[in-house]
């Protein structure tokens, strides 16, 4: 992390405040070394957790009801594998609550999620702003490919959707 913030740029405006109803941006941060990293962030986080037993939904949430399946324990059955073997026995998905979180996001000091160099981090480029999730996916594939970030040793990616991994193509 830098120790002074560094403010992002569209179009080589510095931007302090997005407009209403962006989904997020695709982003490029480059290092004092020229090593580079384009992501994406978005401008909210949603989060689903069970409900509280009380029933409360909690304060700024959504109430919604996702079928699950539970084991013989009275556990949550997660991974596929389970959820495979869970239907074998018989097992029947049921009705639970859950509280939907949204929260805003940190974008403004945000610089990346990706495993960061020892070197300074110099600029902070907005590449493309999207509306909707979709758009946002579509423009950062987009992006990675046409920069060619799983071939080249400046850029910081090391994977492309959890599909192309550096090295592995």
């Amino acid at each position: 992390m830098s120790e002074v913030s560094i403010n992002w740029t569209y179009e080589g405006e510095v931007v302090t405040e997005m407009p209403e109803g962006v989904f997020g941006f695709i982003y490029k941060l480059t290092y004092e070394d020229n090593t580079m990293y384009i992501g994406r962030k978005n401008m909210e986080s949603v989060r689903t957790i069970p409900a509280l037993k009380s029933g409360i939904v909690r304060d700024g949430a959504t109430r919604v009801h996702k079928n699950v399946l539970i084991d013989e324990d009275g556990k949550i059955v997660v991974s596929k594998k389970d959820k495979k073997e869970a239907r074998k026995r018989g097992l029947k998905a049921k009705r639970m609550p859950y509280d939907t979180l949204v929260s805003g996001s940190d974008w403004l000091t945000y610089e990346g999620s990706h495993d960061k160099p020892d070197s300074k981090l110099v600029k902070k480029e907005i590449l493309t702003i999207a509306l909707t999730k979709i758009q946002a996916t579509y423009r950062e594939l987009e992006h990675l490919v046409k920069n060619d970030v799983l071939f080249r040793e400046d850029y910081l990616n090391k994977q492309i959707n959890n599909l192309f991994y550096k090295g592995k193509i």
